[in-house]
């Protein structure tokens, strides 16, 4: 689907019913950052367990160029991550 655009596209993940960090996601973080689509823009999860995004935090500071381009963020809550997409859709303009 974003190959039928010709721009960023934000997205809101939600991850509330989540219990437990699927298998391999730790090993794939850098490689899915890596090979992210150009047409991506801010990913937003939601209710996202604190170890992982501790593990986002980390990932950011260790792999600089490839965290610029997967920019994520993340909300307690379905409205507080459309408010920060919102937010962020006003910055970009």
């Amino acid at each position: 689907m974003m190959d039928s655009v010709d721009y960023k596209i934000d997205f809101i993940c939600d991850m509330l019913h989540s219990e437990h960090i699927p298998p391999g996601a730790l090993q794939q973080i850098k490689r899915a950052a890596d090979m992210n689509h150009p047409n991506m823009g801010l990913a937003i999860y939601v209710g996202m367990n604190p170890l992982m995004q501790a593990l986002g935090t980390i990932f950011r500071r260790v792999y600089p160029a490839s965290g610029s381009r997967y920019r994520f963020d993340f909300a307690p809550t379905l409205a507080e991550a459309e408010r920060k997409l919102a937010q962020a859709q006003l910055e970009n303009e």
